[in-house]
């Protein structure tokens, strides 16, 4: 393969490489600064061994003492930085995943090297109560499966949906404000990345984009006691998305899902290396959101039933 975005590499010992350096890390940052940090935890793939062995991902949060959570988010920052460097010497590239917010930051000496890639926020305490400000389809399912590396797990007692439930609503909204930001960034992709230049990246997070809307529309085929439930979140974790998908007649999304993750495997291979290649990815990657949309679109309006019409429409600039 020539100049691949992601290599593989046999003899990396990833659990001990994870353990003995990126969470032991934390568990250090944690204990370093007790005034800022109250919890860490780990959830996940990782947590459950479902990882990807060949590029693994670990989803690890932290938890602020009220008020403390910029503090805490630079304290982190920080560490992220000394891991980089530090599996750098490993020859291994470090990258923090910075979705749904920006484009991850993806070194050129980083070209070629097997990935470890850690997706991670820091949730201020002082929100607790309102469930760290996460809207209602999130966190639900962390708390299927999680490790606490630092701190009392009772905090997460907190992630629990309240009682009363809250209303479709809130759920709904929450579904269109995350296909709105993926529209968007697809949408801003060009500006955001020299396709020229890094044609593999702007592939990639095309389909990522993509792929986290096909991961919303699986929601809409749930009542809505699966739904509080966090039924949906299990078809995930046990990668049953194209079982699932077949029961609710939805082979389309089947389809679009498996083009999108050839796309994404001829990105790791290295094998997208053009320009021409990348944009197309793009608008594959376009068109399957358009698909997305629509299911949600549709769902949405029978749901509203004329209330609330904003929920229908994309918001092109927020």
């Amino acid at each position: 393969m020539d100049n691949p975005e992601v290599a593989t590499r046999p003899d990396l010992a990833w659990t001990e490489i994870i353990d003995d350096i990126l969470l032991a890390s934390i568990v250090e940052t944690c204990e370093r600064n007790p005034d800022l940090a109250e919890l860490a935890f780990l959830t996940g793939s990782y947590t459950r061994g479902l990882h990807n062995p060949d590029r693994p991902n670990v989803n690890a949060y932290l938890i602020a003492k009220p008020g403390r959570a910029a503090d805490l988010r630079l304290a982190a920052a920080r560490n992220w930085a000394r891991i980089r460097e530090r599996l750098s010497a490993l020859g291994i590239a470090f990258r923090v995943d910075c979705h749904p917010y920006t484009v991850a930051w993806r070194p050129e000496a980083d070209r070629g090297k097997p990935v470890l890639e850690l997706t991670t926020k820091v949730l201020d305490g002082g929100q607790a109560d309102s469930r760290f400000s996460l809207p209602p389809s999130i966190g639900i399912g962390w708390l299927g499966g999680y490790k606490v590396l630092w701190g009392e797990a009772a905090l997460l007692d907190k992630l629990h949906l309240p009682d009363p439930l809250p209303s479709r609503t809130e759920w709904i909204a929450s579904i269109h404000e995350a296909l709105s930001h993926y529209r968007n960034v697809l949408d801003h992709l060009p500006n955001a990345v020299p396709v020229s230049q890094r044609p593999e990246v702007f592939a990639e997070e095309a389909c990522f984009y993509a792929l986290e809307a096909i991961k919303d529309c699986i929601s809409l085929s749930f009542g809505w006691d699966d739904l509080f439930a966090g039924n949906h979140l299990q078809v995930l974790l046990q990668k049953r998305e194209k079982e699932h998908l077949q029961a609710a007649g939805w082979s389309d999304m089947i389809e679009h899902k498996a083009a999108l993750k050839a796309a994404e495997l001829r990105v790791f291979r290295g094998e997208v290396t053009s320009e021409a290649e990348a944009v197309q990815i793009w608008r594959l990657a376009l068109r399957v959101w358009d698909a997305a949309w629509a299911r949600y679109r549709d769902w949405a309006a029978e749901e509203l039933d004329g209330a609330c019409p904003w929920l229908l429409r994309v918001n092109a600039f927020v």
